[in-house]
């Protein structure tokens, strides 16, 4: 009973191969994945720095203490000598600075909004790269399992055709165009099995893990837009890369706003606060407190053309921003374009090749019987075969073609956030 038990716990859990669904794949990226960690530690940078810039808003405190030794020497010949100890607050406050303070915060929270949208850009890419590689594996997987499944059927075909020829049913051509077709055949699967290990090479790349067993996703048909047009008008909302476009207009923007502040007076306070403690030795000791308090106003009056070049400088970064969304629109309404044209390729290969496999499937039938009653011959049977055989890789390519179009609409659209 106990030999028994220890060879089904070995049998359960020795392998190493387990089931990874897309969904976890993508799970498995967000915790791992190098880049999505990196863009994290980005965000938290850029909320880091947007602190930093309201902490400008607040007076600054300070403390100071310090501890001496003097000594003078008096004609007298006697040394006077003393041990000077004072202990202090000082504090600054700017009150105004022409706006420029708010513009940096408004220009920090410009940068978070950019910083927000980049990490949702960086994981909607890493998610579409799972989606091909896992897509590419699930494909391989099938055309390595049709061109296996060709060989074992080609080699049965071959024996057939052997013993035909022995009992003078067939010519010597026949035989030599079987024992043709097994070798293409054998040089198919081999092609296959490598296309499946580079395929397997890329998705471990993104996921690092090997052994995966993986399984067909459905294709999410109910999250894609109807028409071009909605396509288009989705992605200009949520799209992440016009999103960071925008807010790094906003960010030029503000920018700008601090860079004219540079004509406008700043007002400060300050204030400080020091108690003196010096004790003489001979005369006993001697405490005082002095206090301070400052309200300035600085106005610029001449900083050597400074100040009007970086205006002009803020002005032409405003002006680089909104080309760079500009463009980033375009680009990506082309992108919606050839995604929507994938998309409704990929659908009509589908059916096609669907309905393709059906009637090579029936015609491999009939010409298989017609061969038997010796109305059609060994090289009918084996076009027919290979027909049927291009029509399944098609139909396995149209399927993976499919679920990878989907998910780059979704991804145009700013939608592929399969884990909300």
């Amino acid at each position: 009973m106990t030999r028994l038990f220890v060879l089904l716990f070995f049998l359960l859990f020795s392998s190493k191969g387990y089931t990874l669904t897309l969904h976890e794949a993508f799970e498995k990226a967000l915790t791992e994945n190098p880049q999505i960690l990196s863009q994290e530690q980005a965000l938290k940078a850029a909320i880091e720095n947007v602190k930093q810039a309201k902490a400008d808003f607040w007076p600054t405190l300070d403390g100071t203490a310090s501890v001496g030794r003097r000594v003078i020497d008096l004609e007298s010949g006697s040394d006077q000598k003393s041990t000077p100890k004072s202990v202090g607050l000082s504090s600054s406050w700017t009150l105004y600075k022409g706006g420029e303070l708010r513009a940096a915060k408004n220009e920090q929270e410009a940068n978070l909004k950019a910083a927000e949208a980049t990490l949702v850009q960086e994981k909607q890419s890493i998610f579409y790269s799972i989606v091909q590689a896992y897509a590419n594996v699930l494909h391989q997987l099938k055309v390595l399992d049709l061109n296996e499944n060709q060989v074992s059927l080609l080699l049965d075909q071959k024996a057939e055709t052997d013993l035909r020829f022995e009992v003078g049913e067939v010519t010597k051509t026949d035989v030599q165009q079987a024992k043709a077709r097994l070798a293409t055949a054998k040089a198919a699967e081999a092609e296959a099995r490598g296309n499946l290990s580079i395929a397997r090479a890329a998705l471990r790349a993104l996921l690092l893990e090997e052994g995966m067993n993986l399984t067909w996703p459905q294709v999410p048909e109910a999250e894609i837009p109807d028409t071009l047009t909605e396509i288009k008008q989705v992605a200009r909302r949520q799209n992440p890369e016009i999103q960071v476009a925008h807010a790094g207009i906003e960010a030029a923007k503000f920018a700008l706003r601090g860079q004219r502040a540079g004509y406008l007076p700043t007002l400060s306070a300050d204030g400080s606060f020091v108690h003196n403690k010096d004790t003489y030795g001979s005369t006993g000791s001697t405490d005082d407190n002095t206090t301070n308090a400052t309200l300035s106003l600085n106005l610029p009056l001449f900083r050597g053309g400074k100040t009007v070049s970086n205006v002009r400088e803020g002005l032409a970064l405003v002006k680089q921003a909104e080309m760079d969304e500009e463009e980033v629109i375009r680009k990506i309404e082309e992108e919606a374009v050839q995604a929507w044209s994938a998309w409704t390729v990929a659908q009509a290969n589908a059916n096609s090749f669907t309905e393709g496999v059906e009637a090579t499937t029936l015609a491999l039938e009939g010409v298989q019987k017609e061969a038997e009653a010796g109305e059609r011959t060994t090289l009918d049977v084996l076009d027919a075969r290979q027909e049927l055989l291009a029509a399944q890789v098609d139909l396995a390519r149209a399927k993976r073609d499919q679920l990878v179009a989907a998910y780059r609409i979704l991804k145009v659209t700013g939608q592929l956030n399969p884990l909300q």
